[in-house]
């Protein structure tokens, strides 16, 4: 699975976290930009961790996004709001789910656009060595292209290492979902673990949203 930090807090939590070389001048917009990346990275205080601004009470999403946030495995952004049908990116997800599931062993990466500067580079080497996500076959990861559902179906898939339990399962859009991934989309529904929707399709190309990735 980026933390909520309340706004009269985050300067304060998150400053001590910056590393800014002396000749780096901080402008108030390059700090809102490291503020905001380091947003992934600062573990939320539990008792305004569900202080968004634009999650409602009757948000479908809700108690999951509390819950999920006052652990520190998600959080919001500098202005108070969690933006839930923001689209997450292949880095954030496997962020949240390295946290979820306290991954803490690396393995050595090579893939051509993830450098060690890279915000993520810990993170994608932890998902490697857990063994539930990988890179493409022209050897990049690709952390900041957003994910689709069949992709997280799959991370899923490897994560829990699920074996097949119901054949049987009906899927309206069934073709178009890649090849690659419908044993794994299948595997995600009969276990519970995803769901498809109302009309009986699974939509495998949309994108996950950040209120998706923590329900």
């Amino acid at each position: 699975s980026l933390p909520v930090i309340p706004k009269e807090d985050f300067t304060s939590i998150s400053i001590k976290w910056l590393s800014v070389p002396p000749e780096i001048t901080l402008t108030p917009l390059l700090i809102n930009v490291l503020l905001n990346a380091l947003a992934f990275l600062i573990i939320p205080n539990e008792a305004h961790a569900a202080s968004y601004t634009d999650i409602s009470e009757t948000n479908w999403a809700k108690p999951a996004i509390e819950e999920m946030a006052s652990k520190g495995y998600i959080g919001g952004y500098q202005d108070g709001s969690f933006m839930p049908s923001k689209e997450l990116t292949r880095a954030e997800i496997i962020t949240i789910i390295n946290k979820m599931n306290n991954f803490t062993q690396e393995t050595e990466i090579s893939f051509t656009d993830v450098k060690e500067d890279n915000w993520a580079y810990k993170e994608i080497r932890k998902a490697v060595a857990a063994g539930y996500v990988a890179g493409f076959n022209d050897r990049t990861f690709k952390p900041n292209d957003t994910l689709t559902r069949e992709q997280m179906a799959v991370m899923l898939n490897n994560l829990y290492k699920l074996e097949e339990k119901q054949t049987d399962i009906v899927i309206k859009d069934i073709d178009s979902i890649s090849q690659w991934a419908r044993p794994a989309v299948k595997n995600v529904i009969s276990h519970g673990i995803m769901n498809g929707y109302s009309d009986g399709t699974f939509s495998s190309k949309s994108k996950i949203t950040r209120a998706e990735g923590v329900a």
